[in-house]
């Protein structure tokens, strides 16, 4: 490994600087404040064509990782105080953002605009300093403890290879339904109404039950938010999954919901024995559990929170010529300036939204660069090879969900790519989002390139029952639409065929 490859932990994503940027100070400045044994001493943002990749230097990122592991295993305590906070912090950010409405933006004059924020920025700040860890644990499939959970699993399961996953999967489910969960128990409940009404149309739910959709949306609409500029999901959506989920059996659904936390209680409990697990292998697969609660609990928090807190952004880009996305491209420092220079903030934003980079280091100011030279920064940046991730037209990855399909592929990395996608096509995406749950329902698979055993793919895959291989690095660069691949979840390998 050398000390000048980086790591994506993020490729070809949307996220704007209104976004990232924050996200790497706090991870470079915040986050070091919070472990003091933290080697990451730089972060970097580059945007092409508004997509954006999201970067460090891997050693500093392994050596950060093994010191955190230390301290999950040695002082349990201590680690989920991290993410506790985490959540705590999120839950405020979600509440301070709730005064921020469209409207209230409006009456605001330049002056608390711009104080305002700043508001976002340090509360922003104060929550993804504690929460970056979750990023570093979630996305990083060779951290120690996944490394150590798989190397316990091996060794029980060296006689029953073929159980290995769904033991796997029984000893990291999160202990306690997530908000995604719940949001499908609230439909199915609403299915139940519409079915016994026999209401099955999109037009015929809108028209019989106007206010119970409208609850519905409104109270997970956020859930879509693309992190970017727009929601995914509107009233159509939410009639669909209603129709859909006439097809369920309704009470039964709703009590395997209802009866969650038990059951994953339980099924753990039953493969710890089954396994003769020692109390400290138990402690390695209890962490991993509450990690993944802890990483979802305040994602939603936040998620929320940020779509409220936009709406600053999109004032101030309106009162400077700016739509939507593009006011996200100007950073908290460039308001006060760019307000009264309107032409210039066009011509900033234009230049920026084709090319720009944010260094950020330890010790030293951070630089944003636009056009012709964040393009050459970018080009002396020595990116990790995952070469070795494909072999013999195989793609190698992380077993989420078991099972075997044969499909089509379909790439889906925003709900645009998702509104043609058909029943039994394999989802393909550099990582999945609330947003694509749509499409995740219908397919015969989920591959992802990002993430580990607590990204958003694995846990809906899980709750799904949808074989899922994540982690692979190179999927949606390999693989097109319409290839026919073969995904064997049980051993995590992608084979074109």
């Amino acid at each position: 490994m050398s000390k000048n490859e980086w790591l994506p932990v993020w490729e070809s994503r949307s996220y704007p600087p209104f976004l990232m940027t924050i996200v790497v100070d706090a991870t470079v400045f915040g986050f070091k404040k919070i472990f003091l044994k933290s080697k990451i001493n730089r972060g970097v943002c580059y945007w092409q064509n508004e997509n954006g990749n999201y970067l460090y230097l891997d050693d500093e990122i392994s050596q950060t990782v093994k010191a955190l592991f230390i301290m999950a295993v040695k002082k349990p305590k201590e680690f989920f105080k991290i993410f506790e906070t985490a959540y705590f912090k999120a839950v405020l950010f979600n509440k301070a953002s709730k005064r921020y409405t469209n409207r209230s933006c409006r009456n605001l004059s330049d002056e608390e605009l711009i104080k305002s924020i700043f508001i976002y920025y340090q509360l922003f700040f104060d929550f993804y300093s504690y929460a970056t860890v979750a990023s570093w644990f979630g996305y990083n499939q060779n951290n120690p403890l996944y490394l150590q959970a798989e190397k316990i699993l091996k060794e029980k399961t060296e006689f029953c290879p073929d159980k290995k996953v769904d033991y796997f999967i029984a000893l990291t489910n999160p202990p306690k339904a997530l908000k995604t969960l719940l949001m499908e128990r609230d439909i199915l409940i609403f299915a139940g109404l519409t079915k016994r009404a026999k209401i099955k149309t999109v037009s015929g739910i809108k028209k019989n039950f106007k206010n119970d959709l409208e609850n519905l949306y409104n109270k997970y609409k956020f859930l879509s938010y693309d992190f970017t500029d727009s929601l995914g999901w509107d009233l159509n959506y939410f009639a669909k999954l209603v129709i859909e989920s006439q097809k369920s059996n309704i009470t039964q659904e709703i009590k395997n919901i209802d009866n969650y936390q038990i059951k994953s209680a339980s099924d753990f409990k039953a493969t710890t024995k089954k396994l003769g697990l020692s109390q400290a292998q138990i402690k390695i697969f209890n962490l991993i559990r509450k990690l993944g609660y802890y990483k979802w609990l305040r994602e939603y928090e936040f998620q929320e929170g940020l779509y409220n807190f936009q709406n600053i952004s999109i004032e101030l880009g309106r009162r400077t010529g700016l739509k939507s996305l593009e006011s996200k491209y100007v950073i908290q420092t460039e308001w006060q300036k760019l307000l009264r220079n309107n032409k210039k903030a066009k011509e900033t934003v234009k230049t920026r939204m084709k090319n720009c980079l944010y260094d950020c280091r330890f010790g030293k100011k951070s630089i944003l660069l636009d056009g012709l030279k964040a393009k050459e920064a970018y080009k002396s940046i020595k990116l990790v090879d995952f070469s070795d991730k494909i072999l013999d037209n195989k793609i190698k990855g992380m077993p989420a969900f078991a099972g075997k399909v044969i499909g089509k592929v379909r790439l889906v990395n925003k709900v645009g790519d998702a509104k043609n996608f058909k029943k039994g096509e394999i989802l393909v995406s550099a990582a999945t989002s609330p947003d694509l749950l749509f499409a995740m329902k219908k397919a015969g698979a989920i591959i992802t390139d990002e993430g580990g055993i607590t990204c958003h793919a694995a846990i809906v895959a899980r709750e799904l029952k949808i074989p899922c291989i994540i982690g692979t690095k190179i999927a949606t660069k390999v693989l097109k639409d319409g290839n026919l691949v073969e995904v064997d979840a049980n051993k995590g390998i992608i084979k074109k065929l």
